[in-house]
């Protein structure tokens, strides 16, 4: 196993009922305050926003992306530079600004972002060390 898509030791071991309860956190952050950031303070407002992408949007999956590289989350580093993480993080960019785009709202992405999250920290197999 290359340990890329396992559970952090900080997560610790939860049963299913822990795991459901844990659901609003990841809607909180990331999702909801990732996506006010990422998808609406920085692309233009939506009644100022082209139909489809622009060059905005772009740079704003970018800045996603770059985000991403840093080191506050609390999984063990190397997962945050493995361009498997960075491919994921990069579709998951793409389907919230899209949902940005088609909703003109927040609350999509928000529920994509973190639903994604959450998927990652209670469903994958527990990482090594």
């Amino acid at each position: 196993r290359s340990g890329f898509l396992c559970r952090p030791p900080s997560v610790g071991e939860l049963t299913s009922l822990q795991a459901l309860l844990s659901l609003p956190v990841p809607l909180i952050f990331p999702g909801l305050v990732e996506e006010c950031f990422w998808r609406f303070m920085v692309l233009p407002a939506a009644d100022e926003a082209p139909a489809g992408w622009s060059s905005q949007h772009l740079l704003a999956l970018a800045g996603f992306l770059a985000y991403h590289l840093d080191a506050l989350h609390f999984a063990p580093r190397y997962i945050f530079v493995d361009p498997r993480f960075l491919a994921m993080a990069a579709v998951l960019g793409v389907a919230c600004t899209d949902a940005a785009i088609a909703t003109r709202t927040v609350w999509a992405g928000a529920f994509m972002h973190g639903l994604w999250v959450w998927a990652w920290l209670n469903c994958m197999g527990k990482c090594e060390g």
